[in-house]
């Protein structure tokens, strides 16, 4: 287990979670107190509890190609969360057992009810997934990056079968 939770590794450090736009209430009441921290965020959490700002290191993980949650470096997969169902991501994607991690323990991504919802995008190929300026990831970064075309919708459970057959993504003929 990783020391620091902003350190890269596998299991992710622990941090206590309330959400501040809800009176310090947890949004969430079926998670527990105590959540993974994604890389991108470690020293952000852990400074004051901001669970929504990206570190410099989400430049990084865009860069060199490392997971947003784990930080360490991608396979021929990667898994970018959708936002709201849409073709757009917030930030950096991961390897499928670590978005898999996500989509269950975040509180911005456990929302999605329905079953046949799209939570997730596969994107096999070089680069990251998503489209975005230089100008934008300098300045607004993790505020809706397009998809690039190409990219395969996956449901909750569509990911979960990814993330069990191809935890850190090494194959592109696993079959979602």
């Amino acid at each position: 287990m990783t020391g620091f939770i902003g350190e890269a590794g596998w299991p992710r450090g622990k941090h206590s979670w309330r959400n501040s736009r809800r009176g310090n209430g947890n949004r969430c009441p079926g998670l527990p107190d105590q959540l993974p921290v994604p890389w991108i965020n470690g020293p952000c959490v852990e400074a004051n509890g901001d669970w929504h700002s990206f570190r410099d290191d989400a430049k990084r993980a865009h860069y060199e190609r490392l997971c947003a949650i784990c930080g360490e470096a991608l396979g021929v997969c990667v898994v970018l969360g959708a936002m709201g169902g849409r073709a757009e991501t917030a930030g950096p994607g991961g390897h499928p057992r670590c978005i898999w991690l996500a989509v269950n323990t975040c509180p911005h991504l456990v929302e999605h009810d329905d079953p046949d919802d799209t939570i997730a995008w596969l994107y096999v190929g070089d680069g990251v997934g998503y489209l975005i300026s230089p100008d934008q990831l300098e300045n607004e970064y993790g505020h809706g990056e397009e998809i690039i075309e190409g990219a395969e919708p996956l449901t909750r459970a569509a990911l979960r079968v990814l993330a069990k057959q191809d935890p850190l993504g090494t194959s592109a003929g696993v079959a979602a």
